[in-house]
């Protein structure tokens, strides 16, 4: 709180341009390196055989068009629900790039409710993978819709935001309304790797602290600005884990593993 301006918006800035990069690297770079399984998201491909664009460059300067508009956007509409334009350009910066720094040291705790929705909103959209967003840009307007990945996560925020909203409003005097809203923004936070606060998670009982503990280990789709380990390689890993209960029971057949309707390579599995 006793920080200067300058400070504050140096800090910011470097989240945010970090953010950028680490879709840079996740998109562009890991790919080509051939590291860990990152050949499913080829640059030039949103689902290994559909040309996006021809040049990455141009595929590049879509993305942080893309990066740029969600951060006006989100400064919009965090200054509409409440906050001063300079809390507002800070927020939306650390928002989109999911990474978490405040302007208050209260985090979002100082400002009103709604702006915890927008923050919401912001996390989600940081933690999808922006070659899909592209893809949408390009005309193919059932690309989010369609992929795994993204279904998967967004499967796994539903719920586990229900989870707690409900424990939250079973276990305190919160209604349903806040107790919805504390629950959503804590889960949305951590799973999206983003570190904004909402209240002490802590004093929600063991049960909350261990599920928020297992929670941390997961990250956002592949080709966000969210770190941790990607929803997708939890998909690989169930779906070897799936064949290979498949191969036992039926020890001649032949199984083969899938993932956003192809085959998967065997080496990229391992």
């Amino acid at each position: 709180d006793q920080a200067s301006p300058g400070l504050l918006l140096w800090r910011s800035l470097l989240q945010w341009l970090g953010g950028i990069g680490f879709i840079a690297m996740a998109v562009a770079i890991l790919p080509l390196l051939r590291v860990g399984g990152m050949r499913l998201f080829q640059t030039e491909s949103s689902d290994w055989g559909e040309k996006v664009m021809p040049r990455s460059h141009v595929v590049a300067k879509y993305i942080v068009g893309v990066y740029l508009l969600f951060t006006l956007l989100g400064a919009l509409a965090y200054h509409l629900t409440g906050m001063g334009w300079f809390d507002a350009i800070n927020h939306s910066m650390t928002s989109v790039a999911t990474a978490g720094f405040s302007t208050s040291d209260a985090s979002l705790a100082a400002f009103p409710p709604a702006t915890h929705w927008v923050a919401v909103v912001l996390m989600v959209l940081g933690s999808l993978p922006f070659m899909l967003y592209v893809s949408t840009l390009r005309g193919n307007y059932k690309a989010l819709l369609r992929d795994q990945q993204v279904r998967g996560f967004l499967k796994l925020l539903v719920a586990a935001c229900l989870l707690f909203s409900g424990w939250l409003w079973l276990n305190s005097d919160y209604a349903w309304n806040d107790a919805l809203r504390l629950a959503t923004v804590n889960t949305v936070s951590i799973i999206t790797t983003t570190g904004y606060a909402l209240g002490d998670y802590s004093q929600w009982g063991d049960f909350a602290i261990m599920a928020f503990f297992y929670l941390t280990f997961i990250g956002g789709c592949s080709g966000s600005s969210t770190g941790g380990l990607k929803i997708f390689r939890f998909q690989v890993a169930y779906a070897l884990l799936r064949a290979n209960i498949q191969q036992l029971i039926h020890p001649r057949a032949v199984i083969q593993q899938k993932y956003n309707g192809h085959p998967l390579d065997e080496e990229i599995v391992r």
